[in-house]
């Protein structure tokens, strides 16, 4: 294996799964914050994790069970390593992609849309209702925004200094 292609894949690897952790902390941390301010710590997982591998109708879970916590915490890790590793290739193909910011947030937070959307349709149908779309939406652009700025710092993109007036942002 040549070294450009070693630091190529090392440089993916490292991108996958440093995106993944900073999305997937991002929604877990929202959601943890979420069920505590709502007195019921680590429901939202459990409802999760529950409908998808309990079979229950995610509207009739009322209680946390510990056990599928940790199972949905595999998928949901799972799930944003596949995110950020997509987004790892779409950087090798196009390497300004992390001083996009906001284009690279518009397009993770599509994708986890629509990735909430086919999970709900296709594995535990009812779950974005039970959850709540507006909380789901929240998690997803903090999830995006945070997945696109820890992107921009790994490829050492700098964050400028706003101009303190027109001319000078002009000259």
């Amino acid at each position: 294996m040549s070294q450009d292609h070693a630091t190529k894949l090392n440089d993916f690897l490292y991108d996958s799964v440093y995106s993944a952790a900073v999305g997937a902390a991002a929604v877990a941390i929202f959601f943890l914050i979420s069920d505590l301010l709502q007195g019921q710590p680590l429901f939202t997982p459990s409802l999760v994790g529950s409908a998808l591998f309990l079979g229950l109708d995610p509207a009739s879970v009322g209680t946390v069970h510990l056990g599928v916590i940790g199972l949905f915490s595999l998928v949901h890790f799972a799930a944003f390593f596949a995110l950020g590793a997509t987004t790892s290739w779409a950087i090798q193909r196009e390497p300004r992609l992390p001083a996009r910011s906001m284009v690279l947030a518009i397009a993770l937070f599509a994708s986890l849309e629509g990735g909430v959307l086919i999970f709900d349709a296709l594995f535990a149908p009812g779950t974005l209702a039970a959850v709540g779309h507006g909380e789901i939406l929240v998690a997803n652009v903090l999830a995006a925004s945070s997945m696109a700025l820890s992107l921009r710092h790994a490829h050492g993109v700098p964050f400028s200094r706003p101009a303190s007036s027109p001319a000078q942002a002009l000259g």
